[in-house]
């Protein structure tokens, strides 16, 4: 039931067909969006009467293929389900700022892990607060140093 319910309203978004399937072998789905749409359909799913995916659990990042890759495990008590929402980003070149849209305003649980990933990946969560993200990049990206990074070197005296 709850595959067809936001399968109706991400396809009303007018954002292309959804890319929806089981997640993995468990009961919950998979949906997969582009980056520049990833505010969009969390508050839709989020706020929307027939999905009200109204908890985030978990946000996981993995780095694979020259891409990051975020998942943001869902869930809904109104149709007990569980929703993988997941999207990518290219990492640019070394160095260089990588940013996603904060989904914060949405789940405010997503705050410790946006705070998480930016500490390891480096990826900065782009919100209304301006002067929170200029402290982040202040504190982070002028030493280069994120150790979840693939191309991340270690110095000896970590070792």
């Amino acid at each position: 039931m709850a595959l067809n319910l936001i399968r109706k309203v991400i396809t009303k978004m007018n954002i292309g067909e959804p890319k929806i399937k089981n997640f993995g072998r468990s009961d919950a789905l998979l949906l997969e969006v582009h980056a520049e749409h990833l505010y969009a359909v969390a508050f839709q799913l989020r706020f929307d009467e027939n999905t009200k995916f109204e908890k985030m659990d978990f946000l996981s990042c993995y780095e694979n293929k020259g891409k990051f890759y975020f998942s943001y495990f869902l869930s809904s008590s109104l149709h007990q389900q569980t929703l993988v929402l997941r999207t990518a980003i290219v990492i640019p070149e070394f160095g260089k700022e990588t940013a996603l849209f904060s989904l914060a305003d949405v789940w405010s649980t997503a705050i410790p892990y946006e705070e998480e990933i930016f500490n390891l990946f480096g990826v900065v969560f782009l919100s209304r607060d301006k002067m929170s993200e200029q402290k982040k990049i202040d504190r982070g990206l002028d030493s280069f140093r994120f150790p979840l990074r693939k191309n991340y070197v270690w110095e000896d005296a970590v070792l």
